[in-house]
């Protein structure tokens, strides 16, 4: 269950009823907030049945690994904040069109934040090569 922080998900497949879904929040652990840590704590003791012992030498071989420890939470008891989203207040009137609200323009405002061209926007792009014309002629 996500503690209420993903707003939506667009499944790549048609999904049956009951059928989980995971989900990467693609975060360090140890740079993880509280609430994560203990779900994690929960995961490994309920569906690892790790003990302490199991417990300390996992945070021990990943501070091995990636240099970094993870802390401990000070409880184990799950308290997820409450989740704050966007004061639309705040959000410039031209992303508010309806032409922003489509999955066409948030896969197009994606891409350009990735990085990448599509084919397309290539073609219409000039190729700097041809910015040089060729002469010919010497004086």
């Amino acid at each position: 269950r996500s503690p209420r922080l993903i707003r939506a998900l667009t499944a790549q497949k048609p999904l049956a009823r009951g059928e989980e879904v995971l989900v990467n929040y693609m975060m360090t652990l140890a740079k993880s907030p509280d609430w994560y840590r203990c779900v994690w704590l929960q995961h490994m003791r309920v569906v690892k049945k790790g003990d302490d012992k199991a417990i300390q030498r996992y945070i021990d071989r990943q501070y091995e690994l990636q240099g970094y420890r993870i802390p401990l939470p000070e409880s184990e008891e799950l308290n997820v904040p409450e989740p704050h989203g966007v004061d639309l207040n705040e959000v410039p009137a031209e992303y508010m069109r309806d032409e922003y609200q489509t999955d066409e323009s948030a896969m197009k405002l994606a891409r350009e934040r990735a990085g990448i061209v599509d084919k397309d926007e290539k073609e219409k792009t000039p190729d700097p090569t041809s910015r040089f014309e060729e002469i010919t002629e010497v004086d």
